[in-house]
């Protein structure tokens, strides 16, 4: 009787989750990843310019693979937008090349600043049945592909942002605002590249070292890594550092802004917080 209960429980499971959850527990499902060696997001500066490469391949490696893959695409987050970027993908792992004259075309629209595009796959079965990465109802692949996917990237997204570029970040910028006030509005700071991720200036404390500040030029975002920022003459050990997942730590190459939100420090006493956002000539 209990092992007629527990079949009867079991079975009740199976039909209570969506038919390819399962066709997907053995080979189906996807995983893409960026290739480095094209660019990891748009430049809003010049969309035409952007090559994209990505890998797509099977999460699982045993069992039966699908018929085929038509990688397909949407428009800021809009899944009835979507259009097939490569249709009949049968090779596992396969590196595809996306461009933004190519997702211009696709969408009949030009790509501007805020734009991004996600890139999925429509999966066909050796069953044929078909299931889509962005359906209108629903989640794709059924309810419970994430659990057993363990987060990987059934999807990529790439976004029309203005890339960053050290060298064009080098000059002469003016003072916005500081609110720790060693500067006033409109002074000049001069900027310098320290390499592609890395800039620099030196803060208006006397004897004040320079303060590097890195770009995560696939996000734009800034960060400082805690550092001297100069002697005040009275003896104290200041330092400053970014604020932790702060969105005043970006630069917005587009209109040449640096912005960072600074945590002060005198040794280990915490001082304030207080935000620096320059302005390029």
């Amino acid at each position: 009787m209990i092992v007629l209960l527990l079949a009867m429980v079991s079975s009740c499971r199976k039909t209570d989750e969506p038919e390819l959850a399962g066709a997907f527990s053995t080979s189906a499902l996807p995983v893409f990843a960026k290739d480095t060696s094209g660019d990891l997001n748009i430049s809003a500066v010049d969309p035409a310019s952007f090559t994209g490469r990505f890998s797509v391949d099977l999460f699982f490696k045993t069992g039966t693979p699908p018929q085929k893959m038509d990688i397909a695409v949407i428009k800021n987050g809009n899944n009835s937008s979507a259009k097939i970027l490569q249709a009949d993908v049968t090779q596992f792992p396969s590196t595809i090349t996306v461009t933004g004259e190519q997702l211009a075309s696709l969408f009949s629209t030009p790509i501007v600043v805020g734009d991004y595009f996600d890139i999925g796959a429509n999966i066909m079965l050796q069953s044929g049945q078909y299931f889509e990465a962005f359906p209108a109802v629903g989640l794709p692949y059924g309810s419970n592909v994430n659990q057993q996917s363990g987060g990987i990237n059934l999807t990529i997204r790439y976004a029309a942002l203005c890339v960053f570029d050290a060298a064009s970040f080098a000059g002469d910028f003016e003072v916005v605002q500081d609110d720790w006030a060693d500067y006033q509005p409109g002074d000049v700071v001069h900027v310098s590249q320290v390499d592609d991720t890395h800039i620099s200036f030196k803060y208006a404390a006397p004897d004040a070292p320079e303060i590097v500040i890195t770009v995560d030029a696939t996000t734009n975002a800034t960060s400082v890594a805690r550092q001297p920022i100069g002697d005040y003459g009275d003896g104290g050990d200041y330092n400053v550092q970014t604020v932790n997942g702060d969105a005043g730590n970006y630069v917005a190459p587009c209109n040449g802004t640096l912005s960072l939100t600074l945590d002060f420090f005198d040794g280990p006493n915490e001082l304030g917080v207080g935000k620096l956002k320059l302005q390029k000539k």
